[in-house]
């Protein structure tokens, strides 16, 4: 029998299933969203991942995936969706989802799902490889992948390290609080020059297991940094306010993303429309001066995306837009003339970032920067990352606080 997690925001439905399964004398945990679902399959480790697409927060079903395959890489994964497209069924075949199944279905397409889950096996070519373990409070390590047994075995402790103590001299222990926000270096003990990158979470529940993402010192420091950040659950932003006078149109096609976008951007302050349609966005660009900005998944319905553009910019030519989609889009935006784009998913800081010319964090070890794009006349500077040392010409945005300022030093004095 499997360990089996069912994700569903559906309590009725998450109970259902359950009991269906848990008949058949599998082993089942449950979780109601996509932050619970990360935290509960990190631990528990499934066999088969059973979740619905469509979830309550920005953490949708294809992000769980995502993020527990990593960690787990021989996980196998059930979709479920009462609103199948195309393109979703396409994602989750490149995603190396074994079964994609449509609500409403009986009890005996799910457990021939399941049982088809249970017997398959993972394609290497979708596997993410992040080297990933789970400590207790001791640093007694509770799980690790195999490539983190591989950094693993570059040292003195070994491939069958039992404690992440046994990495390091006393005085070499890295604080991980201090990997919470970024990259933190470490310094293995090991007979050749050994050197890690660290990201961790704060311990759960108040001294409970955390995890921890390690890379070499020569590996990107760029390699998943928003998906890092997913997986530890270091996703949660202060207050950011909007800062400008005029309001935002999302056109989106997924009703839980418009929902999530209009309760963001009214918390920072902002107006904003969300809209399923061009059909809809035309109208409300006709008849509302006061819109400025047009949030465009690439992936809306009625028509290409250029046609959906020229439309766009024939009824309002003054109107901002900004693509959002995967980063496999970002390319299709600017062949198109769309210069702005997100990556989902995004925050409203991240929208204010984009619009307002600031970097946001380094593209390398996702260090916060106190920098933003020249505007016309301003003559840019060159300056580097103080962690990283990654080099970038822009301004030097002294609105920040003092300890982002210090994320930055003067390239040219190097």
């Amino acid at each position: 029998m499997a360990k089996i997690l069912i994700v569903d925001d559906e309590a009725v439905y998450r109970r259902q299933l359950e009991i269906s399964l848990s008949a058949d004398q599998h082993e089942v945990r449950t979780a109601a969203h996509g932050r619970e679902a990360i935290d509960v399959g990190t631990r528990y480790r499934p066999d088969v991942l059973m979740t619905d697409w469509m979830l309550k927060n920005h953490i949708h079903g294809m992000h769980v995936v995502q993020a527990l395959r990593a960690f787990v890489p021989n996980l196998q994964t059930i979709l479920i969706t009462g609103f199948p497209s195309d393109d979703l069924k396409a994602e989750a075949a490149k995603a190396g989802v074994v079964d994609f199944i449509e609500k409403p279905f009986g009890v005996d397409r799910m457990r021939s799902a399941v049982q088809k889950a249970s017997t398959s096996e993972t394609e290497a070519s979708n596997r993410i490889f992040l080297p990933m373990l789970e400590v207790d409070s001791t640093g007694s390590i509770l799980y690790a992948n195999s490539a983190a047994r591989e950094l693993f075995s570059e040292t003195h402790a070994g491939r069958d390290a039992t404690s992440f103590t046994e990495f390091f001299s006393p005085e070499e222990m890295p604080n991980l609080d201090d990997a919470v926000d970024r990259w933190i270096a470490a310094t293995p003990r090991s007979d050749e020059s050994t050197y890690w990158h660290l990201r961790s979470q704060h311990s759960l529940n108040g001294g409970g297991s955390r995890l921890i993402v390690m890379r070499r010192q020569n590996d990107p420091l760029h390699m998943g940094h928003t998906f890092v950040e997913m997986l530890l659950g270091i996703e949660e932003r202060k207050c950011v306010q909007w800062p400008f006078e005029s309001r935002a149109l999302l056109l989106d096609g997924e009703p839980l993303l418009r929902k999530t976008f209009v309760s963001m951007l009214e918390s920072a302050g902002g107006g904003c429309y969300a809209v399923e349609t061009p059909t809809e966005a035309i109208r409300l660009l006709e008849n509302d001066e006061g819109l400025r900005f047009v949030i465009l998944d690439y992936d809306v319905a009625d028509g290409s995306i250029g046609e959906i553009i020229e439309r766009i910019k024939v009824t309002r030519p003054d109107m901002v837009i900004v693509g959002t989609s995967g980063d496999y889009r970002r390319d299709d935006f600017v062949a198109i003339g769309v210069e702005y784009f997100l990556h989902k998913p995004w925050h409203v800081d991240d929208l204010i970032n984009v619009l307002t010319g600031r970097l946001g964090k380094c593209a390398e070890c996702g260090l916060p920067l106190p920098l933003r794009r020249p505007k016309p006349g301003e003559h840019a500077g060159s300056w580097m990352c103080a962690f990283c040392g990654s080099r970038y010409c822009a301004m030097l945005d002294e609105n920040f606080p003092p300890d982002v300022l210090q994320n930055v030093r003067c390239a040219d004095q190097d």
